[in-house]
């Protein structure tokens, strides 16, 4: 059985998919979802219902923070996944797996747009709180079918370090399932680039460090979850595998 790695767009898919190639670690398939909650949703079930069924289902990418320490960089997995809906958060319920050492497992609110602080008005500064557009969303086709999911992404702002207002109507572009939609958001999202040059310099110039970060991470991330969650094995990499499990339940008890 394999792990299934899904990601939003083409340059968070290539980045980790280059580097699970890399480390030699079997095991693994991509999907590639598209921006949104209802793309995300569509491609996952169109996976699931065909072919055999991943042993792990994985959303990785990009995520921002609206609270807590984290910083640019780091890797957050999700120990809890909420929906923004009218005003409130509502938790899906689903079989989630922690991502190995160093990330670090905190709630994770999904929505359809690019989230603010602003936007959870109720956030706690000191308790780690993510906000990306896909996970809610592939929690609930993945527990539809029964598969576990773990969430494995890496933080690319926060409230101190945040991106370019012109990012959230280009994200709802990309999401968008209407035509009419997709060209209004476009559209003002364009307007916005063009009375901020610094922030797209800013923005091409992230976008470098996160491609590197996200095959740096995955290099280090695929052969630990290659060991736990590929089936099936012969004896003497059963070996191998408890030695890998044992050593993450070590280093996560030594945090």
């Amino acid at each position: 059985m394999s792990i299934l790695v899904c990601a939003a767009t083409r340059s968070e898919l290539h980045a980790c998919q280059r580097a699970i190639h890399e480390s030699s670690s079997p095991g693994f398939e991509a999907l590639l979802t598209g921006v949104g909650p209802t793309r995300a949703a569509s491609a996952l079930g169109d996976r699931l219902a065909r072919g055999r069924l991943p042993h792990l289902v994985v959303s990785t990418g990009l995520v921002g923070i609206l609270g807590g320490p984290l910083s640019v960089g780091s890797w957050i997995t999700a120990k809890q996944i909420s929906e923004l809906g009218a005003g409130s958060l509502v938790d899906v319920a689903v079989d989630l797996r922690l991502g190995p050492g160093p990330s670090h497992a905190c709630r994770v609110v999904s929505a359809n747009r690019v989230l603010r602080t602003l936007d959870v008005p109720w956030v706690n500064p000191s308790v780690p709180l993510a906000a990306d557009m896909e996970s809610a969303a592939l929690a609930r086709v993945s527990a539809r079918h029964g598969r576990p999911l773990m969430v494995l992404r890496l933080v690319s702002d926060t409230p101190s370090d945040s991106l370019p207002a012109f990012l959230s109507p280009l994200a709802a572009a990309m999401a968008a399932t209407r035509v009419r939609s997709r060209v209004a958001h476009a559209f003002r999202g364009a307007g916005m680039c063009l009375v901020d040059p610094r922030g797209m310099v800013r923005l091409v110039h992230a976008g470098r460090e996160w491609t590197r970060s996200l095959a740096l991470g995955w290099r280090r991330f695929a052969p630990t979850l290659a060991a736990e969650h590929s089936w099936p094995r012969r004896p003497l990499e059963e070996k191998a595998v408890r030695e890998v499990i044992e050593d993450r339940r070590s280093s996560r008890a030594a945090r």
